[in-house]
């Protein structure tokens, strides 16, 4: 298959051309679809930032590509500075019924467009006619030529994979499932083209462009739900997991334990509509926008609930150092935990349940009072170390308001995880004394429970009421970093930031291990050139009527 063709399949992202957009012309039981727009744009775009000058050098990112095409497309009688990536491109992934095997087998739908510029779609698609040779077949679908030929596209061993998880084989031989979508059918609109494992969608979304109707993605409620999350006008890409649509006919190819495992997932998350993600380039003051967002029909219910709890935006703790290159925090309602819990095992079959009850009912009572006192606040921050090994180090702190009861619990369940308690400046540390390579520690002090490395845990109950040791909330970074940033007042699931530039100018300096290969990775740039480029992450997590969005994003280097 000839380089263009692979490049726009690769992408496998778009917004329609014209007024038909590409959820209009999708399977309207798709259940995964990526789409992207202007791509060629989104590299002008990038490419005029500091990091997309030092990543493309100054040149221009589309005129880059063109030689990868080029040898293919001349002899069709493209020019070079005709050339380019197409304008948008799409991918749904959906079930259908095969009449052959009788039963469900996967499917797929792609759209590949360049506008009004029907000489690169008729140029491709005669490349690939021509690539194949006497290896395809053409047929007529509504009065354009379809292309017919054999792939070599491979299913990964499914059974294999969920064995990996549990030890209960699910899904049994999908050979079929493989020799389903192996076949490809290949259909040119004008500046359009379209391709399928199947002919019966590809039909389908002809009638859609020329002017029928029918059922199609774009009206499905779920599909409607989860788009209207994302943050942002015109994302340059987006993609999402509608999980009604995958479950149901999962059941079908899977079996019974797909039906008996529903209830148990319903109990433990609630009724997710899906999963989604989302990016734009070189938005303003930004180098990327990044977003990743949960749809729910109704209220969280379960785990999810537990981790929908809200509070205002906080300072940063004052035992979060001026090293720190990260700091995050997130919400956690731990006082429902031991509830929520119990209800997911209610939810289990009656034999898997009464197996579990017991333990729980020993240990409940004990731990429900002491994650009464915890949180909603967990904070997370990593500072850098001079270990070639494990260059970073992350330290979590959970407020509570009653330490003793908390060393209470640890009394009992330390010595199960080999941790003993030893004294620290006053404050308590649970660590394993007869281990020579764990590092891991549990502290109690500074006003919360402390989980992390030695180090870590000590820096922090060291610090605790020292006034005038250097912090991250006074630091430029931290300043600069809130005063430029997309987060919003008001409550929030989460926040955080990230000092990129200067945790990868760090490690780079360190040679071996993890820092090598991190440092490896960006060795053609120096250290000074990454802080010119990138600017500080930030990230939040806010709840909204339909579910959680959790946004991201880097900013162009302050001034």
């Amino acid at each position: 298959m000839i380089q263009a063709f692979l490049i726009a399949g690769s992408l496998l992202c778009t917004s329609g051309s014209g007024d038909i957009s590409s959820s209009d012309i999708m399977p309207e039981k798709s259940f995964v679809f990526f789409e992207a727009d202007d791509l060629g744009g989104m590299l002008d775009r990038i490419s005029k930032t500091p990091a997309g000058e030092m990543i493309f050098d100054g040149r221009d990112p589309n005129e880059m590509l063109k030689p990868m095409i080029a040898d293919s497309l001349s002899e069709r009688g493209i020019e070079l500075e005709d050339m380019r990536l197409p304008d948008h491109v799409a991918l749904a992934l959906y079930w259908t019924f095969d009449d052959e095997i009788g039963i469900e087998v996967p499917a797929w739908i792609a759209r590949v467009g360049w506008k009004d510029d029907e000489a690169m779609a008729k140029g491709i698609f005669e490349n690939i006619v021509s690539d194949l040779d006497d290896k395809a077949e053409m047929e007529e679908l509504r009065g354009r030529d379809m292309l017919v030929f054999e792939s070599k596209l491979e299913l990964p061993d499914m059974d294999a994979m969920m064995m990996e998880v549990a030890p209960i084989p699910m899904m049994g031989d999908t050979s079929h499932m493989e020799d389903a979508i192996r076949r490809v059918f290949v259909v040119r609109d004008g500046s359009e083209l379209l391709m399928s494992s199947e002919p019966i969608s590809l039909d389908d979304a002809l009638k859609i462009m020329d002017g029928g109707k029918g059922k199609m993605l774009s009206g499905s409620d779920d599909f409607e739900l989860m788009n209207g999350l994302v943050p942002v006008e015109a994302a340059d890409a987006s993609a999402m997991l509608l999980t009604e649509n995958f479950a149901e006919e999962m059941k079908a190819v899977v079996g019974p334990m797909m039906g008996m495992a529903t209830p148990i997932i319903q109990s433990a998350f609630g009724d997710i509509a899906g999963y989604g993600f989302w990016m734009k380039a070189a938005s303003e003051g930004n180098l990327v926008e990044y977003g990743t967002n949960i749809g729910m029909n109704g209220d969280p219910v379960g785990l999810m609930k537990l981790a929908s709890v809200a509070t205002p935006l906080n300072d940063i703790p004052s035992y979060v150092p001026a090293e720190a290159v990260t700091y995050g925090r997130i919400d956690f309602d731990f006082k429902n935990l031991v509830p929520t819990i119990q209800q997911i095992i209610s939810s289990l079959p009656e034999g898997q349940a009464a197996q579990i009850e017991p333990m729980i009912q020993m240990y409940a009572p004990m731990m429900q009072g002491s994650l009464e006192t915890m949180g909603p606040e967990v904070h997370i921050f990593t500072t850098l170390t001079d270990d070639e090994l494990n260059p970073t180090r992350m330290t979590m702190a959970i407020p509570t308001t009653d330490p003793e009861s908390m060393n209470q619990l640890l009394s009992m369940f330390g010595p199960m995880m080999s941790m003993q308690p030893r004294d620290f400046k006053g404050d308590t540390i649970y660590s394993d004394p007869q281990s020579e390579f764990s590092r891991t520690a549990i502290g109690i002090g500074a006003g919360a429970v402390l989980f992390g490395d030695i180090d870590g845990v000590e820096a922090v109950l060291r610090s605790s009421g020292q006034s005038d040791l250097p912090t991250m909330a006074r630091s430029k970074f931290a300043r600069s970093a809130m005063l430029s940033s997309g987060i919003p007042s008001g409550d929030l699931l989460a926040w955080g930031l990230f000092d990129t530039a200067r945790m990868i100018a760090d490690i780079k300096q360190l040679e071996g291990g993890m820092a090598g290969n991190l440092a490896d990775m960006v060795d053609s740039y120096d250290p000074e050139k990454f802080s010119e480029a990138i600017g500080a992450g930030w990230m939040y997590g806010k709840r909204v009527e339909d579910g959680l969005q959790f946004h991201f994003g880097y900013l162009e280097p302050s001034e």
